[in-house]
């Protein structure tokens, strides 16, 4: 086998999800791809791989090796049901606050930002760390709006990850 090729669409990807405002779907599917194209060079090293987003969902091989079509078929699964090349909106970070979000710069430092339940009511707070634990820095804000303009200085929402994955 020399050439994979993989097609998906945006309906195959968010097919049956709700609220899709909460996703920014053209970086999804470009992280998917980018995703997709990698963990399968992984495992097929010197296969050209071909990945693109299309209007059909289609994956094939220049082989009739079933096994071979089996295992880019799990790659494929496999890359998708992580859910790492899912990409927020505003909105979808601030739908998602009380589950928390990580994000980690190019310096190594790891800022999560949540709800924070405190004797006041709920507060949101980014803390930042670099190495092991307990935080290098905390930060608390009174509004979910403060918190979300603190996370759009720091980096794209399409850049946050959601806390479990």
């Amino acid at each position: 086998m020399s050439t994979i090729r993989v097609e998906f669409s945006e309906d195959s990807l968010f097919g049956g999800w709700e609220n899709m405002e909460f996703y920014n779907a053209p970086a999804c599917a470009k992280a998917y791809g980018d995703q997709l194209h990698k963990a399968l060079e992984a495992y097929f090293p010197g296969v050209t791989i071909e990945v693109s987003n299309t209007d059909n969902d289609r994956v094939r091989l220049d082989s009739s090796d079933f096994a071979a079509l089996q295992a880019v078929n799990d790659v494929v699964g496999d890359v998708y049901q992580k859910f790492y090349w899912v990409r927020y909106t505003r909105e979808g970070v601030a739908d998602a606050l009380n589950v928390g979000f990580w994000y980690e710069d190019k310096f190594g430092y790891i800022f999560s930002a949540h709800e924070v339940e405190t004797d006041d009511g709920i507060q949101y707070a980014i803390t930042t760390h670099k190495g092991e634990m307990p935080a290098h820095n905390s930060l608390t804000y009174k509004t979910k709006n403060g918190l979300l303009d603190a996370m759009a200085d720091i980096a794209s929402f399409e850049d946050w990850n959601l806390f479990g994955l």
